[in-house]
């Protein structure tokens, strides 16, 4: 598995939109689209998460902060063999029509990795 770049780590707040000011004001951040900051090629996104979904469930675990880092792979399904090969456990889903592998943070040290081989 070639591991591209961070793609985008992902915050989560109760008001995306604040959070994502004070990235702003701070950093004087580009914007990157709807909810999200450059930082090179890489994006910070902000979002406000609904219950019951996985990053709502961080929200409402772990508070606002960062939630997650999406790699950006060569390949999702050469990354998803070598996944299986070394047993780690992981999730296929989809993000607005983007498909991607939601890694067992329990294997990655308690870090919620996401990885996606499209930006």
């Amino acid at each position: 598995m070639k591991v591209e770049r961070i793609r985008n780590a992902t915050v989560v707040s109760p008001d995306a939109a604040a959070a994502q000011k004070t990235f702003t004001d701070l950093f004087s951040l580009a914007t990157a689209g709807p909810g999200a900051l450059a930082v090179g090629e890489s994006r910070i996104e902000f979002v406000t998460p609904a219950e019951g979904t996985r990053l709502g469930e961080a929200l409402a675990t772990s508070g606002e902060g960062m939630a997650e880092i999406c790699l950006r792979v060569a390949d999702l399904a050469t990354a998803a063999d070598a996944l299986r090969k070394a047993g780690v456990a992981f999730a296929e889903e989809q993000t607005d029509g983007t498909p991607g592998l939601h890694i067992d943070p329990s294997a990655a040290h308690g870090v919620r990795l996401t990885l996606r081989d499209v930006d």
